[in-house]
């Protein structure tokens, strides 16, 4: 039968212990309503119809709760397996649970002066960006890597600057940096950046700035740069939490 195929072979048990056990209790409803012939002297074959009649009840009730018995709790501990793994499924493929793939950036950065000596001077154009945990960086997340930036001049009597770069990971190798089993939420866990600027001169005064971190193209973390000098690195820091998913 076609329903019978949406069910297990404990389920399918279980629900015929069911039946069995209202068939008997039915039939000894009946032997209780049903008038048998009187017979003063309780002998057979009179009363031995009755007799018969309550003994395959009463056996069909034993039988019925016996499967019941077997079956249910077999039944209620297979559904209880199907449910957590389909739950444990749906939570794997939801963005924040995927593994961690790629990891790439975006820097906004204010500086005081209005010009670029870096256009004019053979100075390089590099920069390096790494994720810490509480200040502390490490080879948790890999380093990434820029090669370029967009210089925006602000014009007019604006004494500043303004510095776009686009980090991603170094190589390949990179990849393989990348923390085993770890998932997209650990960006939750960064509060801190460290930008080396290769091309700013030690002491620049960092005017503002922003960092927006994506990690497998679907969840982002913004970052403030807060007004600094530029001493060896750039902070900058996620002091909401901010995380901005996409």
């Amino acid at each position: 039968m076609p329903w019978a195929a949406s069910f297990s072979i404990w389920e399918l048990l279980d629900i015929v212990g069911t039946f069995l056990v209202a068939i008997g209790v039915l039939g000894e409803l009946w032997l209780l309503v049903k008038k048998f012939p009187y017979n003063p002297t309780n002998f057979p074959p009179l009363e031995f119809k009755k007799h018969k009649f309550e003994t395959v009840f009463l056996l069909t009730v034993c039988v019925g709760v016996s499967l019941e018995l077997i079956a249910l709790p077999i039944s209620l501990y297979k559904t209880h397996v199907e449910i957590r793994t389909i739950n444990n499924n749906v939570t794997k493929i939801e963005p924040v649970n995927q593994p961690l793939s790629d990891i790439s950036a975006f820097v906004s950065l204010t500086v005081k002066g209005k010009i670029f000596p870096e256009l004019t001077n053979q100075i390089s154009k590099s920069a390096t960006l790494m994720l810490c945990k509480n200040g502390m960086s490490g080879t948790t997340f890999p380093i990434l890597d820029s090669d370029n930036f967009d210089p925006v001049g602000l014009g007019g009597n604006v004494d500043c600057r303004t510095y776009s770069m686009n980090f991603h990971m170094i190589s390949f190798f990179a990849t393989l940096m990348l923390p085993q089993q770890q998932t997209t939420k650990s960006i939750d866990e960064v509060n801190q950046l460290h930008i080396i600027a290769n091309f700013l001169p030690q002491k620049s005064k960092i005017l503002d700035g922003y960092v927006e971190v994506t990690i497998n193209s679907n969840r982002r973390k913004l970052f403030h740069i807060y007004p600094q000098n530029y001493i060896a690195v750039i902070i900058a820091t996620n002091v909401s939490g901010e995380n901005f998913n996409h």
